[in-house]
């Protein structure tokens, strides 16, 4: 799961490719927040890169066995998560050019423009997504212990919901199996076409912050990988309001409106171990599918009309995108997409129309690949956050 200096990810024909290829030129403001593990230094880095030019504007390089010593769990933390080992993921950047991060089973740490540690948690290793709420707060898949398990005596872990202020303290920790059971819907996580053993499996948290017809500012958005789900939650009243979930023979997408204990509808595509679910406009979300199939897909559900379709279905299959774990895709405001082929260390901007603009893939001199771990686009962040001299 975790990135060495031997370790190599997918074997995709790339050798013909350069490390970044730009397609169509389009002149862009945005900022790209790129984490990958540096072939290099071989370490996990994060670049701001230009999506006008891919150029580098700041570079990220926290001195990650350092930290890790002054945390109580420092032990695990240096065998399993040491600095040829960890890979800084989905990193946020922040107002003032710190970011936060995690390392996909670690603590959540908090560095300065200059790479230096502001502040790390202790209490629970984080994992996947990370997202900032309307309060600048961060929501967060985390582990809840449950108590022993009855058949080992040992101690039961399920994936969690966690908030945590932005000084690092933890607001709020909630499992996964407490809101189904608390929802009279823990049946539901033993009889969908679970995937693994563990039903409780989070990938994404994404916050809504702001209030429509279609959901409430503070609702949130959970991607359940071995259930093949997407729900809509509000963690205020602890209340599950609708579900997206996936069958397999035939595939179907199925959206069953859990206020009225109802199934609205019924779809004919597929969802399957699913990563990334973000909100494109009011009442549309988008999800990464990972797919059980040759491509990934990207697909769109309207709330409001209760449509579902893929989106840029055609670019899928001609450039062959497909990452069985990880990977995501973002909407950018132009309605192109960022698409991350993690396990092939690709990353992929199409446009409005589907056209490729550029690919990156994260591969040195001699071919071998090297890990992604979830980029995103800033529209919203200055270039002079990143003046001070380090």
């Amino acid at each position: 799961l975790y990135p060495s200096i031997d370790l190599e990810l997918d074997k995709t024909n790339f050798e013909n490719k350069k490390i970044f290829n730009m397609y169509v030129k389009k002149n862009r403001d945005d900022l790209l927040i790129l984490p990958r593990f540096d072939s290099i230094t071989k370490k996990s880095i994060v670049e701001i890169k230009s999506l006008n030019s891919f150029e580098t504007i700041h570079k990220y390089s926290p001195k990650i066995n350092q930290i890790h010593n002054e945390n109580p769990n420092r032990e695990y933390l240096l065998k399993d998560h040491n600095e040829k080992r960890f890979l800084i993921f989905n990193p946020l950047l922040l107002d003032d050019g710190s970011i936060v991060f995690h390392g996909n089973g670690s603590q959540l740490i908090k560095i300065d423009t200059c790479s230096n540690l502001i502040w790390q948690t202790d209490e629970i290793f984080f994992h996947h997504s990370l997202n900032i709420n309307h309060d600048n707060n961060f929501w967060v898949p985390g582990k809840k212990e449950l108590g022993n398990d009855l058949i080992n005596n040992a101690k039961k872990q399920t994936d969690s919901i966690t908030l945590v202020s932005n000084n690092g303290d933890i607001l709020l920790n909630r499992s996964i199996l407490e809101i189904f059971t608390e929802n009279q819907l823990d049946i539901f996580l033993l009889t969908n076409d679970i995937t693994n053993e563990n039903p409780y499996y989070l990938n994404d948290i994404e916050p809504v912050n702001f209030k429509s017809k279609i959901w409430e500012m503070g609702d949130l958005f959970l991607s359940l990988k071995h259930i093949n789900s997407v729900i809509q939650y509000r963690p205020k009243t602890n209340k599950i309001i609708n579900i997206l979930f996936g069958l397999k023979n035939p595939d179907r997408i199925v959206f069953f409106d859990n206020k009225e204990k109802k199934v609205k509808k019924i779809y004919y595509e597929e969802l399957y171990l699913q990563h990334d679910v973000d909100i494109i406009e009011d009442g549309v979300i988008s999800i990464f599918n990972n797919s059980n199939y040759n491509v990934s897909s990207s697909i769109k559900f309207n709330f409001k009309n209760m449509e579902l379709e893929k989106i840029f279905e055609n670019s899928y299959i001609k450039h062959k995108i497909k990452t069985k774990s990880q990977g995501l895709s973002e909407f950018l405001n132009d309605g192109s997409l960022l698409i991350e082929e993690q396990n092939s260390g690709r990353l992929l901007l199409l446009s409005s129309t589907g056209q490729l603009e550029w690919e990156f893939i994260n591969k040195d001199d001699n071919e071998k690949i090297y890990a992604l771990s979830w980029a995103r686009i800033n529209t919203d962040k200055k270039l002079n956050i990143f003046d001070k001299r380090c």
